[in-house]
């Protein structure tokens, strides 16, 4: 059986937030449930990539309980722990404002190759472009070129471990070639073939 078929399970799912994610939320004293979304789900008979949300409900002790995203990125060939690394990098340069907010990294689990951090509340741009919202979606591009100004001006101290081959195109596994057929397949007329600057 694949491994990461237990974060599909979830008592399994339950046990292991209530041990390795708990700890990390001091104001809350236990986990009472847990709801598995799967975003992403490409499992083969050892080999995995998924990305899973679990909404998790946590109860404080005097009685009031929240649920809270916790997500799940994991892959077997591709540990996610520099995704992990990344967010706590940026929590640790004060990136997260009234208007702009990363994601709370929790933690890593190498049995899995999985990061763990906690989900943003609320809707993402595709549901108000589905809902034709453009007064929300002409804030939330407003807002996300502030955010990825605002992610550029973030220096890389010496020492850290961040492999900026990463954020090209052209290096994406399994190949620019594959992905520009799949997006010139996927988008036809409105794909762009001039990617000389991605």
């Amino acid at each position: 059986m694949n491994k990461i078929l237990e974060l599909f399970d979830e008592q399994f799912v339950l046990d292991f937030l209530r041990r390795e994610a708990l700890p990390l939320y001091s104001e809350w004293s236990e986990i009472t449930a847990v709801q598995i979304k799967p975003y992403k789900k490409m499992i083969w008979a050892t080999t995995y990539h998924v990305v899973l949300e679990f909404q998790t409900t946590f109860k404080a002790a005097d009685g009031r309980t929240a649920v809270i995203p916790v997500i799940c990125s994991a892959h077997s060939d591709e540990p996610r722990k520099l995704v992990l690394n990344s967010l706590r990098y940026l929590e640790a340069h004060n990136f997260n404002t009234t208007n702009l907010t990363v994601p709370r990294p929790l933690f890593y689990s190498p049995h899995f190759r999985a990061a763990f951090y906690q989900g943003l509340q609320g809707e993402n741009l595709f549901f108000y472009i589905k809902n034709r919202d453009f007064i929300e979606v002409e804030e939330m591009v407003r807002l996300a070129a502030q955010l990825f100004a605002r992610l550029h001006a973030v220096p890389l101290e010496a020492g850290e471990k961040f492999n900026v081959l990463n954020s090209r195109i052209k290096t994406v596994v399994p190949g620019v070639d594959f992905i520009y057929r799949e997006m010139s397949e996927r988008y036809a007329k409105r794909y762009d073939t001039d990617t000389k600057n991605l």
